[in-house]
């Protein structure tokens, strides 16, 4: 029995015919929309993991016959153990240690890894995870050697007792980042991870990024991970208002040689700053600018901040003193500017953050910010600012 006349056959293929090719195209377009969608998701995530670290293995995770991958120790140093641990870490599974048992400081035992230098960036970002045990005095050291065969290095950050009579560095994992300038020239980096003093130090989730001269703006020494919401104590931090004088803030004693400048013609933000201006090649007395606040909470920590500018500085400090009840003293540098060992260059640059976190001993009544200059040069101080952490 014929159900469909030719005619019909022929119309009904061809009907079908285009439902296929229907199905087809929506299949396609499907596929096309989602493939669009992963590429975009790709997209995001390659945005979000850039600049990329220029080291290998900064996590230490990887190692052979218990060293890790990438990374070599320096020389043998009698007192000084090199450690790749799996069983200490800040994340992930492992981490290097250096310790050390003999009370000197040289010669300087270090973990280090170098790398080509490539492309045309003029800054590096360094960061490290640090976890330390009475360490005295550890470094993060960044070295170049350049096109002439010449070395150089910048210290990228300190941890450990940086004055006479300071307690050495003891605190569980807490981030140390800064930016060095990478020297013209430069045809590798070594990133170094030290110790001088006698301690225990522990070096986690190591990075090194290229960054542009911009980013030297983004630099805080280091950051303690459990501070609490800013309870900010300093007045007049940006220097905008006063008479004759900034509000607030105090000259040290006078010292030939030295000028104190409130200097409205030159700032980070606004229109005002601190400068003290050295002509005279010796390192004592001390100018500063300061600001005296009385201690109030319980908080054990203080983490001081200022934007500072520099020419031919060969040292600048923040500098944060205690007066406690009975007319005692300490104090703390929170932050160094300038040459910090012999024959580096001394600082200049452009408005540049510094930041460093200080214990506030038993006992303080009273804290002062002090803005000083010890050796020749022109240092200017904006934004200050002084916050109590736990």
């Amino acid at each position: 029995m014929i159900l469909f006349s030719a005619k019909k056959c022929r119309l009904l293929q061809r009907v079908a015919a285009f439902i296929i090719v229907g199905l087809i195209l929506i299949v396609t377009l499907s596929g096309t929309a989602q493939n669009t969608r992963i590429t975009d998701t790709e997209s995001a995530v390659v945005k979000l993991s850039s600049p990329k670290s220029i080291l290998t293995n900064g996590g230490f995770e990887e190692e052979i016959n218990s060293l890790p991958v990438g990374w070599q120790q320096g020389r043998q140093v009698p007192g000084v153990e090199y450690i790749w641990t799996p069983a200490v870490a800040h994340e992930g599974k492992a981490c290097v240690v250096l310790k050390k048992t003999v009370q000197k400081y040289f010669p300087i035992s270090e973990w280090f890894q170098a790398v080509p230098h490539t492309g045309t960036a003029s800054n590096l970002k360094v960061s490290a995870w640090v976890k330390a045990q009475k360490v005295y005095k550890a470094i993060i050291d960044v070295q170049f050697l350049g096109h002439d065969g010449k070395w150089s290095h910048q210290w990228a950050s300190y941890i450990g007792a940086k004055n006479p009579g300071d307690p050495p560095a003891n605190h569980d994992w807490k981030q140390y980042t800064d930016i060095v300038s990478i020297p013209a020239g430069t045809k590798e980096v070594k990133v170094a991870l030290q110790i001088y003093g006698p301690g225990v130090v522990g070096f986690d989730k190591v990075s090194a990024e290229y960054v542009e001269q911009g980013a030297t703006q983004e630099r805080p020494v280091s950051i303690e991970p459990t501070a609490q919401p800013a309870q900010l104590l300093l007045t007049n931090p940006s220097f905008e208002s006063g008479d004759s004088m900034p509000t607030g803030w105090l000259k040290g004693q006078q010292i030939p040689g030295v000028q104190y400048i409130w200097d409205k013609g030159i700032a980070y933000r606004g229109h005002a700053s601190l400068c003290l201006k050295k002509t005279v090649n010796r390192y004592f007395p001390i100018a500063q600018w300061y600001q005296s606040v009385p201690k109030a909470g319980t908080a054990s920590k203080l983490r001081v901040s200022a934007w500072v500018k520099s020419h031919q500085t060969y040292k600048a400090i923040v500098d944060v003193q205690f007066i406690g009840g009975t007319n005692t003293w300490s104090h703390q540098w929170a932050a160094y500017i300038g040459a910090k060992n012999i024959g580096d260059p001394p600082a200049n640059h452009d408005w540049k953050q510094y930041s460093g976190v200080v214990s506030i001993p038993a006992g303080t009544k009273q804290i002062n910010i002090a803005l000083q200059i010890y050796g020749p040069g022109t240092v200017w101080f904006d934004n200050v600012s002084a916050e109590y952490i736990q």
